[in-house]
């Protein structure tokens, strides 16, 4: 499951970065890029005698907005992950839903966002207060290795000339 709490289309979810990074890392031989959901082709495993084996795909990526939807995910069974993407506006009520529903054994949830306010849920959450097993990494443009000299010029700019703007936006701090 990939989701934000706010998608009115599949134009507002991630579904368009995976497809770049499907088709940037070669991997369109493994997945299958279709409108509203990209389709594992291939599952690789490990037969017997320790060979290789491929049989046609199981894993399938979709897509959803939380506020408008999320009695509609409590019906999707066997999701073994969610990544929620610009996570900071999900509700309580959304966490509520969601992660009941991601339960199958070894099930993961991947939750990003740039902190907004100190009292938002998902920040009280998952950051002031996280579940004993969560692991939580903060990362910032610093870690991107992909930034490009033109936005580290302007990360830089801001730093030097307004520091309280540049902890919020670029320092992951809460406004």
């Amino acid at each position: 499951l990939c989701a934000r709490e706010t998608q009115q289309s599949i134009a507002e979810s991630v579904h368009h970065l995976l497809a770049e990074q499907i088709a940037r890392l070669n991997l369109g031989a493994y997945y299958r890029v279709e409108k509203a959901r990209i389709v594992g082709t291939v599952e690789h495993q490990t037969g017997m005698y320790g060979r290789a084996t491929e049989r046609p795909g199981i894993s399938e990526f979709v897509f959803a907005g939380l506020r408008h939807n999320v009695n509609q995910i409590k019906s999707y069974e066997g999701l073994d992950g969610a990544w929620v993407e610009e996570a900071a506006d999900v509700s309580g009520n959304s966490w509520d839903v969601v992660l009941p529903t991601i339960r199958k054994s070894g099930a993961e949830t991947w939750i990003s966002f740039n902190p907004k306010l100190a009292t938002d849920e998902t920040y009280k959450r998952w950051v002031l207060n996280p579940p004993p097993d969560a692991v939580v990494v903060r990362t910032s443009y610093e870690d991107n290795l992909w930034l490009s000299e033109l936005s580290r010029a302007r990360i830089e700019h801001m730093k030097e000339t307004d520091h309280a703007k540049y902890l919020v936006i670029y320092g992951g701090e809460c406004d």
